[in-house]
């Protein structure tokens, strides 16, 4: 497993290859094309959308945090959203999915209908 402060780093397509990734090793496929790995990543996020804002934007915590950002380090902010996202067993990292939930926007998950 990558360090937090260097999975921040990553770019969004590269956090959607790594779920992909992570996916294929769970199933048993060995898979070294990128593109069909970030389609996986992409297409699971869309898949588990919903369960992910519900868990996400339903809390008091959460809501604090969306409506202080400024006052909040990022790092701390990943840190909120992995507490919600480890107890949905996703069969992916919840640092990843929570990292890149917070990279595509707090605001974006709990106010659109998809990602």
């Amino acid at each position: 497993m990558e360090s937090i402060e260097r999975l921040m780093e990553l770019e969004i397509e590269d956090l959607y290859f790594i779920i992909g990734k992570e996916l294929h090793v769970g199933l048993g496929i060995d898979s070294n094309n990128n593109e069909v790995l970030v389609i996986r990543g992409k297409r699971w996020l869309k898949d588990n959308y919903i369960i992910i804002s519900e868990k996400i934007c339903h809390s008091f915590l959460i809501g604090y945090i969306k409506d202080n950002s400024k006052n909040w380090e990022t790092s701390l902010t990943v840190a909120a959203v992995a507490d919600f996202v480890v107890s949905l067993k996703l069969g992916v990292s919840p640092v990843v999915v929570s990292i890149l939930v917070v990279k595509l926007g707090l605001d974006k998950l709990c106010e659109d209908k998809e990602i």
